[in-house]
This record gives structure tokens, sequence and C-alpha cells, in this order.
């Protein structure tokens, strides 16, 4: 949730449009996850890092899924009112 948090914060702080902010706030997970997983299985050898990793991801996928869909919905909603 932390990396969530902060990957609003700083698509927030930046003033990215409302179409970019959204890519920044899901990438921020993902790539401080993936990291850990690399570091974990070639620095550490220690592949249970990667399974917790992996773990991880799909917990924060969930969280995300009904941000994602009201996104989208508010997209949909904005391109109506512009036709």
């Amino acid at each position: 949730m932390i990396l969530i948090a902060s990957g609003w914060l700083v698509g927030r702080l930046f003033r990215l449009s409302s179409t970019d902010w959204p890519a920044v706030l899901f990438e921020f997970p993902c790539r401080n996850l993936s990291i850990a997983a690399v570091i974990g299985i070639t620095v550490l050898n220690r592949p249970e890092l990667v399974r917790f990793a992996a773990a991880l991801f799909l917990i924060q996928a969930l969280m995300l899924l009904p941000l994602t869909w009201a996104i989208v919905k508010q997209r949909v909603a904005v391109r109506r009112e512009t036709k």
C-alpha cells in the first residue's frame, strides 16, 4: 500500500496530467517488486524472495483493480460528455 501511495504522491508532486499519473501509480509497485526479485535471485541467491515478490505483486494487483475500474469509468464519462 505504501508503494501505491508513493506512486500517487509522485504523480501529483510532478503535476502529471490526468492521463499520465495513473501510469506512475501502477508502475511504482511493479518496478520495486521486480528489482527486489532480481536482487533476490541473482545477488542473494534466494529464490524464496522471488516467490514473495510475486505474491505481493498479486495482492497489490487485486488492490489496484477497483482503482483501475474507477479511472476507466471516469474517462468513459468524460468522453461521453465531450461528444
